[in-house]
Order: structure tokens, then C-alpha cells, then sequence
């Protein structure tokens, strides 16, 4: 099993992979910039499961419907619109929808330059085209934020009405 690692090993090209920058920061602004978009989404996600919550008022049911919200509803919401639409009116709606928008933002590929860079020399060294990759902030940021208010609002209006 050794020699076969070896022999995999001295198989493998050096030059797929560019050296590391003995420069570089521990942390750097691109990195820092994943984590926010990590951030971002994991937000999101808390506060459709807040929601879910507080309009439910049952954990068990919260826990149900998020799940399945998120395993399934709105990925057949995108399968009726493109069955009973048309494909492309479901290729404009679909990365508005809540889970495409809080998924967006933790491509780590959006943030961080140096490692699209990275992956841009691997896919040159295979023969393959590299990326070129324009972020849309108002996807990558707005979105999330806007489904963010509108669920804690939500929330907000259901308890208090409900509550106090």
C-alpha cells in the first residue's frame, strides 16, 4: 500500500499546483469575506427556521416543515413553474427564491480572488477554460438580506399580534 501511495505521489504534476505565497497573511481579506458570506447564509437559514417557529408554535412541526422546505418544496416549486410555465420564466424566478439565496453566498469562489485564481491554474494545466467570475451583489448580498427582513418581520408581526 506504501509503494503504491509513492508511486500515485511521483505520478502526480508539481505544476498543477502554484506555490504558497511565504508572504501571505494568516488571514486575508478573501478569506475574511467567505466567512461573512458563511455568515450571511447561515443568517438566513436561522431566521426562515425563526419563522417557522413562531407561526407553527411547535418545534416538532418547525423542525418538519424546515426540513422539508428545504430538502424539497422549493426545489418543486422550480420543477411546476418549468412544468406548468416555462423554463424561462422559471430561470428568472428561481435565484430569487429563498434557499438560491442563501446558498449564494457561500460559494467561497464569489469572495475570494486568490482562489478562483488557484482553480483557474488547475483547469489551465488540464486543458480546461478558465472561470471568469462576476459577482452580482445585489444576488449575493441583497437577496439574502431582503429575505432575512422579510422573515424576522414577519416574525415580528405574528408575535406581536399573536402575543402581546
Amino acid at each position: 500500500l506504501r509503494q503504491a501511495l509513492r508511486d500515485v505521489r511521483s505520478q502526480r504534476p508539481r505544476a498543477a499546483y502554484p506555490p504558497p505565497n511565504p508572504d501571505a497573511p494568516l488571514v486575508s481579506t478573501g478569506d475574511l469575506m467567505v466567512g461573512v458570506g458563511y455568515t450571511l447564509g447561515a443568517l438566513g437559514l436561522a431566521s426562515l427556521a425563526f419563522m417557522l417557529a413562531t407561526l407553527l408554535r411547535s418545534t416538532g412541526g418547525a423542525i418538519g416543515v424546515f426540513f422539508l422546505y428545504v430538502g424539497f418544496l422549493e426545489q418543486m416549486f422550480g420543477l411546476l413553474l418549468r412544468r406548468f410555465g416555462s423554463v424561462e420564466l422559471a430561470q428568472k424566478v428561481t435565484p430569487y427564491m429563498p434557499m438560491a439565496s442563501f446558498q449564494r453566498p457561500m460559494n467561497g469562489s464569489m469572495w475570494h480572488a486568490e482562489y478562483v485564481e488557484r482553480l483557474n491554474t488547475i483547469a489551465t494545466w488540464l486543458g480546461q477554460p478558465a472561470q471568469v467570475i462576476t459577482p452580482d451583489y445585489f444576488k449575493l448580498v441583497g437577496m439574502p438580506l431582503l429575505w432575512i427582513g422579510v422573515f424576522v418581520g414577519l416574525s415580528f408581526v405574528v408575535f406581536r399580534k399573536r402575543d402581546l
